[in-house]
């Protein structure tokens, strides 16, 4: 998942898009991660259930009544 795909929900869920600013590289950021939950799967257990979307989605309807 990239970045704009995560902005892509973001606007969804917000109901409204504000244009991304993109910048030259830093030193130091990382330009391409393979995230992978393997090792917190076998350490402690991690099985996630709710995906992505979903709990950025009700991460916003918490927000929104609170």
């Amino acid at each position: 998942m990239s970045l704009l795909d995560i902005l892509e929900t973001v606007y969804g869920l917000a109901g409204r898009r504000v244009p991304p600013t993109f910048e030259p590289g830093r030193v130091g950021d990382v330009r391409d991660s393979l995230a992978d939950i393997s090792l917190a799967r076998d350490l402690i257990g991690y099985d996630p259930k709710v995906p992505f979307s979903e709990g950025l989605a009700r991460t916003f309807d918490w927000f929104r009544s609170a």
